[in-house]
C-alpha cells in the first residue's frame, strides 16, 4: 500500500488509519489537531472520542496539551480576528460555523473531565466495568498491581505434586542442568511466559522415553558401583603408580586423591547423581575410550586396563543418552507446567476476586473474542465512535487484537500514530511485529516525515548515517526502510569555536591490533572524555543562539544503570553537577537496604543485634567505635532501646508515617543525610521510600506483614511500576544523566552517546531465546532447547541487533543542536547499531545458523582500526561537513605538555610466593556448604516450602525464618512453666516479630507442651524438667583448629567403625570440606545437666512428612545423615568436651559427657517415644581422636 504525507487538516476522518511519525516530526501536535477536528466535524462531545496512550505520565500531558488546545481554539473562533497559531488558523480558514463550534468548544472545555483520554489498561478496565454484563465479569473484582504472589502458590503446589513424586534421578537432572532446584526457579522460569497466550513453546517433535533411559542408566551405574565397591584399592593403586603409563600432565598425581575420592562419593549413592557425575573429572577422563585416545598415556606406553573403566564407559554412554532424553522431556514438561500455572492462576484469581493489569487486557479480548452476538462490540463503538491511539509503535498482539476487533472493518475513524523506528520497549512487551501487522490490515498509511526538533545540519547527519550502506535494511527488516526527514526545526545552531559539525564520532583506537578493547576502559576513557568535553565547551563560551550553554542543555544518554554511574562519577570528578534519570526502582537504592534494616529494628526492638545494624547506618549516624561506647554505657543503651520501643507503638497504633516522621525529626535524619556529597539524591529516595512503604503498609494489616512485603519489593522490584521509579532531586544547573529508554519524547540541545559502540547480544549465550517465526505470521515464540535451537538463536539475536538499531536512532534524535558518539573495536561492538550501519554487507541468503548478527560479526572482526577509520572518513566526506570525526579526547588534566614524557602505566605487582587460603574462621556451615556465617545455624538447610493456614505443626512453614522463630521461642520460655498460658504471650510476640500470623499462636503454644513433655531416655529425661540454671541457650564457642580436613576426619572416623552410630556415614562426612587452619566456631541450641552429667540439644525443624511416622529412628539416621547433622553434632561434641575440660577439674569423659539430642519438633508428641528424638553419645576415644585432629584442647 501506498503511503502519503498526512496533512491533518485535509485527511478524510474514516477508516483505519496508520500514521508513521518519526522522531520530532509533532506526533502529539498531529494527534491535537485530529482531535479538534473529530469534535468540530463529527459533532461528538470529549467523552466519546477515545485517546490511548501507554503510560499514565503520557496520559496526563497528553490530556494537559488538548485541554490547551481546546481553550485556545474557543479564544480563536470567539475572536475574529487574525490567528498565527498554525494549528488553529487551519480550522479557521476551514468555513466552520463559528457559532456552532464556539457552542462545541465551550462544551468540550466544561467537559472535559469527562475525555475519554486512557492508558491501555484504564481503557480495558473502563469498558469492563461499564458492560461487566456483555463482558461476563464479576461486577467486583479488585485490581491488584502485582500478582506474584498468587503465581507464587500456584507454582508452589505445582511443585510439590510435580517434584515430590518424581524420580530421583530426573529432580537431580533438574536441579544440576537446569538450576531448578525450587519452586522460586520454576516460577522464574514460567514468568514471562504466564499470562501471556501469545507466546508458544517450541517443543521437539519427537521425544525418547525417558524411563527407558532412566533404566538403562541406573544398571550401567550400579554396574560401575558395584565394580569400584569390588576394585576400589586396585583401581587407586593403578591411578597413583608413576609408572602406570598415565600422561602426567592430563593425569597428575595429586588430583588422583581427589578423584578417588569422587568416586567414593558419587557410588555410595542409591542413584545415579547426575550433578556429580558431571562434575567429578574422572567419571569422563578415565573411561576406556577416553584412555585410548591420543595424549592420554606417555609416548609408548599402553593404556592402562580394568573393567571399571570399561564400567565408567557404558555409564557416560548411558549419561549423554540420559541427557539428551531429558532436555526433550524437559522442554514439554514445562510446556505442561506453563499450561498448569497458567490455569491455576486463573482460578484462583477468580475464587479471590482480583485481577492484574495484564489481566485486562486478556478478559477484554477474551470477553470480545466471544462476543458472538456483537452486544459488547457494539455498545463500545457507541460509546467511543472514533478513536486516536497515540505511541502504536509499542502495541503487543493482545492490545492490538483488541482494536482490531473493535474498529477493524474500518466503518469508524481510527488513527494509529506511531513509529517503528522508535520501538524500543520490548522488555515490557512490545511487540514490532504487532505493528507490523496492523499497518498490512490499515485502509491507509500516512507519513510525518519534517522534523521540527533538531537544526538543519543534524537531521542530515542523521540521515547520512542510516542511509550509509543503503536505506531499505536499515533497521533490518525491509518492513521498517529508512527515509530522510526533512528538516523545519527552529533550534538554534550551537556556536562552537573549536568545531562546526553537528555530529561528532570519537574514535576510539586498540593498543592490540589483533585483540579489542575492553569494555572497562572504553566505558572509563568514554566518560573522561564527556566530561572533558562538556568542560572545554564551558572554557570555550559556547552559546546556543545569543544564550550562553548551561548544564541543563545537556543530556549524556546510557543503556543501564552502571554505565549511568561511571558518566556521573567521571563528571562528579571534573566539578560538574549532574543529575540521572532512568527506569531505575526506588527499591534498587542505598537508602532502600538502609531503611529496611532501620525499619527491621523498629518491628523487633527487643533484638539488639538488628538494632545495631540499625544504629551505624548512615541514616543513624553511628559508627563502629561510638556502637562499643555505647554499649558500655547501660543507660545510653537503655535509651536507645526505649526509643524503638516507642517508635514500635507508634507505628502499631498510629500508623507508619507517624512514626516516621517522628523518628526522622527526633535523630535529626534529613541534616545529616543532607551533609553527604550526594544528599540531594539521598533525601529523595528516603523520602519517596517512605511514601511507598506508607501505601504498602496500608494494603497490610500488620508490622510483620508490611516489612515482608518491603523486603520483597527490595529483592524483586515491580518492572515498569512508575510510582516506584526514581524521581529526579533536582535538575536546576546540573547535566542530565538519562537512560535511552527514559528519554524517548524528550529533546535536548546537545547529547552525548558514550557507550554507541555497545552491541552485546544477550541472545548469544542464552540458554533460551524468543524469537518471532517468520512461517507462523510472525508470531512470538520461546525455544528451550529444541533440535532448531541455533536457527531460532540466529532470529533472537536478529531481533536484538534491529532493536539497538532503533534505540541508536532514538539516542540520536534527541539532540537538537548536537550530538557526540563513540566508536571503535571494543568488546561487544561487532554486533553493534553502529557496525550494521557503516560495515553490513550485502544481505544474501544463507542456509546455516549464523543469521545476520553472526555474519556482521564475522565481517567485523576482518576489520582494523584503519578501515574503520576509513569508512569514518568516507561518511565525514559525504556528509559535506555536518559529521565530524575526532580521536577520543584525552581527559583533562592528563594532556602532557611538549616534551614531558608520557607517564609510567601503574599495574599491581605480583606476588612471588603462594598465599594460604586455609587459615580463617571455620563452622559446621562453611564445612558442609562452603559458605561461612556469624549467626546460628537455625535449619538455614531446610528447603523453604509451602505456607499453608493448618491446624496442625506438620503444615507450619518451613525454611531458615521458621527454624529462627522457633529457636527464638525456646530461647526465651521457661521449660518448667506449668500451663501453656504462660507460654502463649511470649509465642505470640516472637511469631510476629518474624512475620508470622496470629493464628499459628495456639498451634506453636501446643507443640511447646508436647515437646517438653517427651520422654528423651528411658530414664524419664524430660526438656520439662530442666531448670533455668540447668541450662545455657545458643552457647557460643571458638576453638583453635590445626589443619583440619575431610581425609583426615573420615580417617579418623574409620578407625572407629565398631562403635559409630548407624547414622554416621564414614564415606560422607568430612570427605567434602576444605583444609582449615584457624579457629572452629558456632553455637550450640542448648546445653544442660542432669544427674551430673552434661547434654547438648539442637532443635531442628525440618519437615520429614505430615505423619509421627515419618519421624521414626530409621527417618531420623537419613535425615541426619543428607544434611550432615552428623558432622554438625561431632564438631560440637568436641566444642563441649573441650569446654568441660576448662571448666571441672575432675573432668571425666565417661563420667560427665551425656550425650547428643538432635529434636525434630514436628515428630515429638508424648503419645510417640520414640518419635522425633536423635540421641547419640560418641565413643570416648572417638571424641579423643577428633579433639586431637583439630589441634589438642586450648
Amino acid at each position: 500500500m501506498m503511503t502519503r504525507p498526512l496533512d491533518p487538516f485535509g485527511v478524510p476522518l474514516q477508516g483505519v488509519n496508520l500514521v508513521e511519525a518519526a522522531a520530532g516530526t509533532g506526533k502529539t501536535w498531529t494527534i491535537t489537531a485530529l482531535y479538534l477536528r473529530l469534535l468540530l466535524e463529527q459533532d461528538l462531545p470529549v467523552a466519546r472520542i477515545l485517546v490511548v496512550t501507554y503510560t499514565r505520565a503520557a496520559t496526563g500531558e497528553l490530556r494537559q496539551r488538548l485541554r490547551d488546545a481546546l481553550v485556545a481554539a474557543l479564544e480563536a473562533f470567539g475572536h475574529p480576528e487574525a490567528c498565527a497559531d498554525p494549528m488553529i488558523a487551519p480550522l479557521l480558514e476551514a468555513g466552520y460555523d463559528r457559532q456552532v463550534a464556539v457552542r462545541k468548544l465551550r462544551c468540550a472545555v466544561a467537559d472535559f473531565d469527562q475525555a475519554a483520554v486512557f492508558t491501555i489498561h484504564a481503557f480495558c478496565e473502563r469498558v469492563l466495568g461499564d458492560s461487566a454484563f456483555q463482558s461476563g465479569m464479576a461486577l467486583e473484582t479488585e485490581l491488584v498491581p502485582d500478582d506474584g504472589p498468587l503465581l507464587a502458590e500456584v507454582v508452589d503446589d505445582l511443585w510439590r505434586k510435580a517434584i515430590y513424586p518424581a524420580s530421583a534421578c530426573w529432580v537431580n537432572w533438574l536441579s544440576s542442568q537446569e538450576k531448578l532446584r525450587s519452586a522460586d526457579d520454576l516460577r522464574e522460569r514460567l514468568n514471562p511466559l504466564v499470562g501471556k497466550p501469545f507466546i508458544s513453546i517450541s517443543i521437539p517433535s519427537e521425544a525418547e522415553d525417558l524411563d527407558v533411559r532412566e533404566d538403562a542408566l541406573t544398571r550401567a551405574f550400579c554396574e560401575a558401583a558395584a565394580c569400584w565397591d569390588a576394585h576400589r584399592d586396585e583401581v587407586s593403586a593403578l591411578l597413583t603408580d608413576p609408572a602406570s603409563g598415565l600422561h602426567r600432565n592430563r593425569y597428575r598425581l595429586k588430583s588422583m586423591p581427589v578423584w578417588i575420592s569422587g568416586f567414593d562419593a558419587i557410588f555410595p549413592q542409591p542413584f545415579a547423581d547426575i550433578g556429580r557425575l558431571e562434575d567429578a573429572p574422572g567419571v569422563r577422563k578415565l573411561t576406556s575410550t577416553t584412555l585410548s585416545e591420543p595424549g592420554a598415556v606417555k609416548k609408548g606406553a599402553s593404556a592402562p586396563e580394568h573393567a571399571f573403566f570399561d564400567c565408567l564407559d557404558i555409564l557416560v554412554s548411558h549419561l549423554d543418552a540420559y541427557d539428551e532424553a531429558a532436555r526433550s522431556h524437559f522442554i514439554k514438561w514445562l510446556h505442561d507446567m506453563r499450561l498448569s500455572a497458567d490455569a491455576g492462576q486463573r482460578a484462583l484469581k477468580t475464587q479471590r476476586g482480583v485481577q492484574a493489569y495484564d489481566d485486562l487486557l486478556l478478559n477484554l479480548n477474551a470477553a470480545l473474542s466471544s462476543d458472538t452476538d456483537g452486544a459488547l462490540i457494539n455498545r463500545v463503538r457507541a460509546d467511543y465512535p472514533a478513536a486516536l491511539l497515540d505511541e502504536f509503535q509499542d502495541t503487543d498482539p493482545v492490545q492490538y487484537e483488541i482494536f482490531r476487533t473493535l474498529y477493524g472493518d474500518g466503518r469508524q475513524p481510527v488513527f494509529m500514530v506511531g513509529d517503528p523506528k522508535q520501538a524500543i520497549y520490548s522488555f515490557r512487551g512490545a511487540d514490532i511485529f504487532a505493528y507490523l501487522k496492523a499497518r498490512q490490515n490499515a485502509t491507509a498509511l500516512y507519513t510525518l516525515d519534517t522534523n521540527h526538533r533538531a537544526t538543519k545540519g543534524l537531521v542530515t547527519a542523521v540521515n547520512t548515517l542510516f542511509s550509509w550502506c543503503g536505506r531499505e535494511n536499515s533497521f533490518v527488516y525491509d518492513a521498517i526502510p529508512f527515509a530522510d526527514a526533512v528538516s523545519a526545526g527552529s533550534a538554534p545552531a550551537l556556536n562552537d569555536p573549536h568545531c562546526d559539525a553537528s555530529m561528532v564520532v570519537w574514535t576510539l583506537d586498540r593498543q592490540d591490533p589483533e585483540g579489542t578493547i575492553t569494555k572497562g576502559v572504553a566505558r572509563a576513557q568514554g566518560s573522561a572524555a564527556v566530561a572533558g568535553e562538556i568542560r572545554r565547551l564551558y572554557d570555550a563560551g559556547a552559546t546556543l543562539g545569543d544564550e550562553r550553554l548551561r548544564p541543563q542543555d545537556i543530556a549524556v544518554l546510557v543503556r543501564n544503570h552502571v554505565e549511568g554511574i561511571t558518566v556521573q562519577n567521571a563528571l562528579s570528578a571534573s566539578g560538574i553537577p549532574s543529575v540521572r534519570q532512568g527506569h531505575e526502582s526506588v527499591f534498587d537504592t542505598f537508602e532502600a537496604m538502609e531503611l529496611e534494616r532501620l525499619l527491621q529494628a523498629v518491628a523487633q526492638p527487643r533484638r539488639e543485634p538488628v538494632l545495631r545494624s540499625a544504629l551505624v547506618t548512615d541514616l543513624m549516624g553511628l559508627d563502629v567505635s561510638q556502637l562499643l561506647v555505647l554499649e558500655t554505657n547501660s543507660g545510653e543503651w537503655d535509651a536507645w532501646l526505649a526509643r524503638f520501643h516507642r517508635w514500635h507503638e507508634r507505628w502499631r497504633q498510629n500508623g507508619f508515617m507517624r512514626m516516621f516522621r517522628e523518628l526522622v525529626s527526633e535523630c535529626e535524619v534529613l541534616p545529616r543525610l543532607a551533609r553527604f556529597a550526594d544528599g540531594e539524591r539521598r533525601l529523595t529516595n528516603l523520602l519517596h521510600l517512605a511514601e511507598c512503604v506508607a501505601a504498602g503498609a496500608s494494603r497490610h494489616t500488620d508490622i510483620p506483614a508490611a516489612l515482608n512485603w518491603f523486603s520483597t519489593m527490595r529483592q524483586d522490584p515491580l518492572e515498569a511500576e512508575e510510582s516506584t521509579l526514581l524521581r529526579l532531586e533536582s535538575d536546576d544547573n546540573r547535566v542530565r544523566i538519562v537512560t535511552i529508554h527514559a528519554s524517548k519524547g524528550l529533546q535536548y540541545p546537545v547529547v552525548f552517546v558514550p557507550f554507541a559502540w555497545e552491541g552485546t547480544l544477550k541472545s548469544q549465550q542464552a540458554s533460551s531465546v524468543f524469537f518471532h517465526d517468520a512461517s507462523d505470521h510472525n508470531s512470538l515464540w520461546v525455544d528451550f532447547g529444541s533440535e532448531l535451537f541455533k536457527t531460532h538463536r540466529a532470529r533472537a539475536e536478529e531481533e536484538e541487533l534491529a532493536e539497538n538499531l532503533r534505540l541508536l536512532y532514538v539516542a540520536l534524535t534527541r539532540a537538537q543542536s548536537r550530538c557526540y558518539l563513540t566508536y571503535g573495536a571494543v568488546n561487544g561492538a561487532a554486533t553493534s547499531a553502529l557496525s550494521w550501519l557503516l560495515h553490513r554487507a550485502a544481505q544474501e541468503e544463507k542456509a546455516d545458523d549464523t543469521g545476520l548478527a553472526g555474519h556482521l560479526a564475522n565481517h567485523f572482526k576482518t576489520l582494523s582500526d584503519k578501515d574503520l577509520g576509513d569508512t569514518l572518513q568516507a561518511l565525514v566526506k559525504t556528509s559535506d561537513g555536518v559529521i565530524g570525526m575526532q580521536r577520543l579526547p584525552e581527559p583533562m588534566g592528563t594532556v602532557r605538555k611538549e616534551g614531558q614524557a608520557k607517564p609510567r602505566r601503574l599495574k599491581a605487582r605480583q606476588p612471588s610466593r603462594h598465599v594460604s587460603r586455609s587459615w580463617q574462621m571455620g563452622s559446621f556451615s562453611s564445612l558442609s556448604t562452603g559458605h561461612d556465617s556469624t549467626l546460628p545455624d537455625h535449619d538455614r538447610q531446610v528447603q523453604r516450602g509451602p505456607m499453608e493456614r493448618g491446624q496442625d505443626f506438620f503444615s507450619f512453614p518451613r525454611g531458615a525464618r521458621a527454624g529462627t522463630c522457633l529457636h527464638r521461642i525456646f530461647e526465651l520460655i521457661d521449660f518448667r512453666e506449668a500451663s501453656a498460658t504462660g507460654h502463649d504471650e511470649t509465642v505470640g510476640q516472637v511469631l510476629g516479630e518474624y512475620g508470622f500470623e496470629d493464628y499459628w499462636r495456639p498451634v506453636i503454644t501446643r507443640m511447646l507442651q508436647q515437646v517438653l513433655d517427651v520422654p528423651l531416655n528411658d530414664q524419664g529425661l524430660r526438656l520439662a524438667s530442666l531448670a533455668r540454671r540447668d541450662r545455657v541457650d545458643e552457647m557460643a564457642f571458638c576453638y583453635p583448629a590445626n589443619d583440619l580436613d575431610g581425609l583426615r576426619w573420615r580417617d579418623a572416623l574409620s578407625r572407629h567403625t565398631k562403635g559409630l552410630h548407624p547414622a554416621i556415614d564414614t564415606t560422607f562426612d568430612g570427605n567434602s570440606f576444605d583444609a582449615l587452619t584457624g579457629f572452629m566456631r558456632g553455637f550450640i541450641d542448648l546445653v544442660f545437666v542432669h544427674d551430673g552429667k552434661f547434654f547438648l540439644a539442637d532443635y531442628k525443624s525440618n519437615y520429614l512428612g505430615p505423619d509421627f511416622s515419618d519421624y521414626t529412628c530409621k527417618a531420623l539416621e537419613t535425615a541426619m545423615r543428607q544434611s550432615a547433622y552428623t558432622l554438625q553434632y561431632l564438631i560440637y561434641s568436641v566444642a563441649l568436651h573441650r569446654w568441660l575440660g576448662t571448666r571441672l577439674s575432675d573432668y571425666r569423659y565417661e563420667q560427665h559427657f551425656g550425650g547428643v539430642f538432635y529434636l525434630f519438633l514436628r515428630g515429638m508428641h508424648p503419645a510417640h517415644p520414640h518419635s522425633g528424638v536423635f540421641f547419640d553419645r560418641p565413643q570416648h576415644l572417638l571424641i579423643e581422636d577428633l579433639d586431637a585432629l583439630m589441634g589438642g584442647r586450648a
